[in-house]
């Protein structure tokens, strides 16, 4: 790590998946906070301005598609901010209609 740590946002309605992101993450020096949705993660990422965002594709109350374009918006217009998208298991959906930047793996 350099001088500033990196932090990162772990977006998921899971506690489980959070608390094995937070700790794979935190072991390799990052700071973590989490959001349980979307609309949480939107207002978060206002305050926190994390360098990283893990974001659910499927929660409760906003899912990850809704999300992204919100939290882009809100990036920094300096930044050269990527949407990275796992396609949902049956449906096959993804964020490319959502305005950001996606790339499937």
């Amino acid at each position: 790590m350099n001088d500033k740590t990196k932090s990162i946002l772990l977006v998921d309605d899971n506690a489980i998946i959070r608390r094995e992101l937070r700790h794979m993450f935190e072991a390799a020096g990052f700071v973590c906070s989490e959001s349980e949705d979307g609309a949480q993660a939107v207002t978060q990422a206002e305050h926190l301005k994390p360098d990283l965002i893990v974001l659910d594709f499927s929660m409760p109350v906003m899912n990850g598609l809704q999300a992204a374009p919100l939290l882009k918006k809100k990036a920094s217009p300096y930044s050269d901010h990527h949407v990275h998208d796992v396609r949902h298991p049956s449906t096959g959906e993804n964020c490319n209609g959502s305005g950001c930047r996606c790339c499937s793996f």
